[in-house]
């Protein structure tokens, strides 16, 4: 997540508590605040002024698109017990400047949540048609994580998307369960081959298995994404996704749904 950079000074600004709506933060407590994200400053002679010590933080953190954690830690509720008012001001405070990068700050409960106004996924129409519960569940749930700003956990839903489909498929096509081990890739193989019957091979015209060429990349991509990035698994510290890192992985994972729920049978073209 990145932001603008009025955005990014009236953050700062409130972070330093620069700001009358927010509350003041010494230099040393600024250090503590930011090592939390990762840094390793520490507070003594020679530091600089409050403002900049802040700003620069956040410059860092958003080049690397990693604001949304220092917003996130900023206005971590259980820092606000007996304020709660405060914070509701600052967070539609926050709100007037943040609409200007199409995100939108929201306490639920516990927990800080930052929309995306603007994702942007592929509507898929055959899938819709299909009126396939759990697949359509499984694509707002994309939507829903991308908007929220859980990207690790849209990678994971898109690898989900991604089984099953082929699982419904290979069975409607075959009239069989498939024995599905977690192996994504053999699972995609086995349903274009026994299910869909389409083949990569000589009678293919060369364009059209360029295409089909490039499904296969889009599984081999997603089964070490959704296993290394996502939330499927425990990780030792947390991984950063880019939006635009996530937002790709599903719509590639939708449009690929949305192929296979097309049954398109076996390309033979003279």
């Amino acid at each position: 997540m990145k932001v603008n950079n009025k955005t990014l000074a009236f953050l700062a600004e409130l972070i330093a508590g620069d700001n009358e709506s927010s509350v003041h933060r010494t230099g040393s407590n600024l250090v503590k605040f930011f090592n939390k994200l990762g840094f390793n400053d520490r507070y003594g002679p020679g530091f600089p002024t409050r403002s900049n010590y802040t700003y620069d933080r956040l410059d860092v953190l958003n080049k690397a698109g990693r604001i949304n954690e220092a917003i996130e830690l900023y206005l971590n509720p259980i820092e606000w017990i007996e304020r709660e008012e405060m914070l509701s001001n600052i967070v539609e405070k926050l709100n007037e400047y943040l609409k200007y990068d199409k995100y939108k700050v929201q306490i639920e409960g516990e927990k800080v949540i930052i929309k995306n106004e603007d994702a942007q996924l592929v509507e898929p129409s055959m899938v819709k048609e299909s009126r396939h519960e759990e697949i359509l569940n499984l694509i707002g749930k994309c939507k829903e994580r991308i908007e929220k700003g859980d990207y690790e956990g849209a990678v994971t839903i898109a690898r989900s998307l991604l089984e099953t489909t082929l699982l419904y498929v290979y069975k409607e096509e075959t009239g069989k369960e498939y024995n599905y081990k977690g192996e994504l890739k053999s699972l995609f193989t086995a349903t274009m081959k026994d299910a869909l019957r389409i083949l990569i091979d000589k009678e293919t015209q060369e364009n059209f298995r360029k295409i089909i060429s490039g499904l296969h990349t889009i599984v081999h991509g997603i089964t070490p994404i959704s296993s290394v990035l996502g939330d499927r698994h425990g990780k030792i510290k947390p991984i950063n996704i880019p939006e635009a890192y996530a937002i790709l992985v599903c719509n590639a994972a939708i449009t690929l749904s949305e192929f296979i729920m097309a049954r398109p049978g076996y390309l033979e073209i003279s």
